[in-house]
């Protein structure tokens, strides 16, 4: 694995390149809405008019109390070998 890795003030946004079953998949990990935005739009030019399946995962912070909602933490999209993790819970 090798990464990138930026921050600023406003949030932070790392670059991760992992090596699985002889690919490399590029993970960007980010608190910032414009990067996640930037992704989604990347990802629909470069997918549009075809057939895209969509990896989709959520992640919640725990709960040790009842009947309390729990607020999400991250939201994981992943398409082909790009994936995007959108730190929800110090989004800016």
């Amino acid at each position: 694995m090798y990464s990138s890795y930026s921050s600023s003030s406003s949030g932070t946004t790392s670059k991760y390149y992992i090596k699985f079953g002889g690919q490399t998949i590029e993970t960007t990990v980010t608190n910032k809405a414009a990067v996640a935005n930037e992704w989604a739009n990347a990802m629909l030019s470069k997918y549009s008019g075809k057939q895209t399946v969509v990896g989709l995962d959520n992640e919640w912070k725990p709960n040790f109390s009842r009947y309390t909602n729990n607020k999400l933490a991250t939201l994981q999209l992943c398409i082909d070998n790009t994936c995007l993790i959108l730190v929800k819970t110090s989004l800016n």
